[in-house]
């Protein structure tokens, strides 16, 4: 099997979403002190690589811990639309989405999610592209960019949080290619999240 990580690394002075506080790492005491090295973090629960759950944007909706594990891993496939800023149904309906499976989408975006650069102007999912892939009942979405959303109503995390479809934001797709995997994201079990940072994997059985 072949393992691939998809996630950001989590450091201080990254990239986060505007308003955000910054990841911040402070040592509490070292070995050459007490014998062992002892750390404390910082930072906002949609941190680097994360999965937004439905209490995000829906009241009452499920939380992190609340979730079954099996939301957050299984049969996934990637596709790739590149070229696309807004990307619709008809840059969707040509790829064989299945009922059930994580589907994670490639594009444009996948250039800055390791250069520390994020700029305003990136790909992003439609409203109309979000309601086919709830149609379509697939049990995940991933994405690699920090948010799916440029519009600030939010109408995509809207439309599949309250469908109960977790999101996965700020995946590093640059050195997976469109296939099908097994992945797996699993958020911390932390009572009343309503995200939290993964370590997101791609496995591909060979």
């Amino acid at each position: 099997m072949r393992y691939f990580d998809i996630s950001m690394m989590i450091w201080e002075g990254m990239p986060v979403y505007p308003g955000d506080p910054s990841f911040e790492l402070k040592w509490l005491d070292t070995i050459e002190n007490c014998g062992y090295d002892l750390s404390a973090i910082s930072m906002s629960s949609h941190c680097g690589t994360h999965v937004d759950c439905p209490r995000h944007f829906i009241k009452g909706g499920q939380t992190a811990e609340a979730m079954n594990v099996e939301n957050f891993c299984g049969a996934a496939k990637l596709i790739a639309v590149e070229g696309v800023e807004a990307i619709t149904t008809h840059d969707l309906c040509s790829f064989d989405i299945k009922r059930g499976e994580i589907l994670i989408l490639k594009t444009d975006n996948t250039q800055y999610m390791r250069s520390g650069i994020m700029p305003d102007k990136f790909a992003c999912l439609t409203e109309d592209a979000a309601e086919y892939l709830e149609e379509k009942n697939i049990k995940a979405f991933g994405f690699d960019y920090i948010t799916v959303d440029r519009d600030e109503d939010y109408p995509v995390h809207k439309t599949l949080l309250s469908a109960g479809i977790p999101i996965f934001e700020g995946l590093c797709l640059n050195n997976v290619q469109p296939d099908e995997y097994f992945f797996t994201g699993l958020p911390l079990r932390i009572k009343c999240a309503e995200a939290s940072p993964v370590r997101a994997v791609l496995i591909k059985n060979d």
